[in-house]
């Protein structure tokens, strides 16, 4: 069993939220969420985020281009993203642009809408309660490979690398992964967690060393 973004609609934080665009998506897998205000789309990559979250913005940076709006909304769906939850829609971003609304339907990757014109919803109550849904169903998951499957599955071709796939499975364990051939030769890897900087190359003489042993 899989957290969905129609699951993620029912909860009290975004019940008042409208799916604007995208509908055919609205069985995404839902894994994670965050918050999204990068200033440059070239800088969100694998990177930074890991496929399968609901991402939540404002898109202050990009809040008069429609679109840099749109091709935002097409560099998430190509990262295996799962949906974006727009805030303060008529106070920051002055409308919903019907090219933004067209793009979401034609990729089939929700947009949600936070209600227009109001600033008493915080970004905290949908983090909190959508971390917490995906924390129960991990609890009681027991379909690993097939969830990895599913979410590789999401990304587009470029995407589907071996470093992409290391980072989904990192996030998915909470632990850092490193993949080497058979002669310890590091060939990928995804630290846990993504800020982390770890030394493989002292990792791996360790082990070379209890080999030889």
């Amino acid at each position: 069993m899989s957290i969905t973004v129609a699951d993620c609609l029912k909860l009290p934080a975004l019940r008042e939220a409208t799916l604007v665009g995208g509908v055919e998506g609205i069985n995404r897998t839902v894994t994670a969420v965050s918050v999204i205000e990068y200033p440059d789309i070239n800088s969100i990559s694998s990177d930074i985020v890991v496929g399968n979250e609901l991402l939540i913005s404002a898109l202050v940076c990009i809040k008069d281009d429609v679109d840099q709006q749109c091709k935002l909304l097409r560099h998430l769906y190509s990262l295996g993203e799962a949906c974006l939850v727009l805030y303060y829609v008529g106070i920051f971003i002055p409308k919903l642009d019907q090219r933004l609304i067209d793009t979401a339907d034609e990729l089939g990757f929700p947009l949600i809408a936070m209600p227009i014109g109001k600033m008493g919803f915080r970004y905290s109550d949908v983090v909190t309660e959508v971390a917490e849904q995906i924390y129960k169903d991990r609890k009681q998951d027991r379909y690993f490979v097939a969830e990895m499957v599913n979410q590789i599955s999401q990304l587009s071709p470029q995407y589907q690398t071996m470093k992409s796939i290391l980072r989904l499975i990192s996030d998915r364990l909470r632990c850092t992964v490193l993949l080497t051939d058979r002669y310890l030769n590091p060939k990928a890897s995804a630290a846990w967690p993504i800020s982390n900087r770890w030394d493989f190359s002292f990792v791996i003489d360790i082990l070379l060393e209890k080999k030889i042993k």
